[in-house]
């Protein structure tokens, strides 16, 4: 049932990535369902007991409220904050880690992406691409 819950969320993460590159933006939606397969994991994962949950819980609140400070500082979206959040949920405490590294390099490639972009189609064309990234 585990392996359910994780394609799921996988099908999640992949279409949150996607509406994030053509619309910028991250569907509450999307976020919800995560939180709610999350709540799926720790109930069906035998290695976990209440306390587990409760950490994994206080961990994504702690990573939501220090997203938030780096919305406020316009350092990053409202919905990539909300999907931070859900991933160290869904993820659960023990690997927060490890996903907020891998997270941090894929963007830093990401960014670097999209300067190179950014500049070969303002050279080729003359037009300006968006200034935003889609971090999610």
């Amino acid at each position: 049932m585990i392996w359910f819950f994780s394609g799921l969320a996988i099908l999640v993460f992949a279409w949150a990535a996607v509406t994030d590159v053509q619309k910028r933006r991250i569907s509450n939606r999307l976020v919800l369902l995560l939180v709610v397969l999350a709540i799926g994991r720790m109930l069906m994962a035998p290695e976990h007991d209440i306390s587990g949950s409760i950490v994994d819980v206080l961990i994504g609140v702690a990573l939501f409220v220090a997203g938030a400070v780096l919305f406020e500082l316009r350092l990053l979206g409202g919905g990539d904050v909300k999907l931070l959040a859900a991933g160290a949920l869904w993820l659960g405490a023990a690997y927060v880690p490890e996903y907020l590294f891998a997270t941090a390099v894929a963007g830093g490639a990401l960014a670097l992406f999209y300067v190179v972009w950014s500049l070969a189609v303002r050279a080729t064309t003359g037009r300006r691409v968006r200034k935003s990234l889609p971090y999610g």
